[in-house]
């Protein structure tokens, strides 16, 4: 067997067990969902995007139902229908009686203004205006 056939069979094998990460944006502002989206540019996930927090929800649980959860979530919290806080809050609920691997969550609302019990929800606070750093370290934390 040639070197580029080993390194040919190696990678092969990588490709087939890696998974690519998918992230969900959670916010009816569409500016903040696109400079999050243009600040994961390059990275190596697959996007989705929710313009309220019933559609959030929705796409989580099927997610995870379909066997291809989403690795990671921002959340904004003011939003139509269900609050970012209400999504989260409903989802770990989901989590702990599915007994499913806990999804890294993001809060990305401007303020910081949520209560201590709350904020254990959620695994990281990215405030607006974001920073790229804070972005893209989240989806390195949740792969």
């Amino acid at each position: 067997m040639s070197q580029y056939a080993c390194c040919v069979n190696e990678l092969y094998a990588f490709i087939n067990v890696a998974q690519v990460p998918k992230v969900l944006i959670v916010d009816d502002d569409k500016i903040s969902v696109s400079l999050i989206k243009t600040l994961l540019d390059g990275e190596f996930c697959k996007i989705s995007f929710a313009g309220d927090g019933e559609e959030a929800l929705n796409l989580l649980t099927n997610a995870q139902k379909s066997g291809s959860p989403f690795s990671l979530a921002y959340l904004d919290n003011q939003m139509p229908k269900i609050s970012g806080i209400d999504v989260i809050k409903r989802f770990r609920e989901y989590e702990k009686e599915k007994q499913l691997k806990p999804i890294y969550a993001v809060s990305i609302s401007g303020e910081m203004l949520i209560n201590e019990e709350d904020a254990k929800l959620f695994n990281a606070f990215a405030t607006k205006p974001f920073e790229k750093e804070d972005i893209r370290e989240a989806l390195y934390k949740s792969s």
